[in-house]
């Protein structure tokens, strides 16, 4: 049933782009009731984040428990969404190279 619900993204989609809108899972951040509500998990980036709809955030995350999303991705393994892309700045098309690391030696002062 879980299960389903996760499919049919009952629980709302990744904000993250590169994501793309992969379904969250319910969970808590602590198992002792009255601790914290209920947060949601994307197994694809791995990030925790506050539900949207008001009626997850009344809930408690003890009622699912730290593991919940573990435990159904390893019954499950074929659901686990893929790594996301990192980010690559790009200007006209082009990646864009950090700036080359200084070390106190290069740095005088005139």
């Amino acid at each position: 049933m879980m299960l389903q619900k996760w499919q049919e993204g009952d629980f709302g989609t990744c904000p993250r782009v590169y994501c793309y809108d992969h379904p969250l899972l319910p969970m808590g951040t602590a198992d002792i009731p009255g601790r914290d509500t209920v947060k949601m998990f994307c197994s694809s980036c791995s990030d925790i984040y506050h539900p949207k709809h008001a009626r997850h955030q009344a809930l408690d995350g003890a009622y699912f428990g730290t593991s919940f999303p573990e435990m159904l991705l390893m019954m499950y393994p074929e659901f686990r969404g893929p790594k996301p892309q990192k980010f690559v700045p790009r200007l006209f098309g082009f990646k864009i190279r950090p700036p080359p690391l200084r070390s106190s030696e290069n740095e005088q002062v005139d």
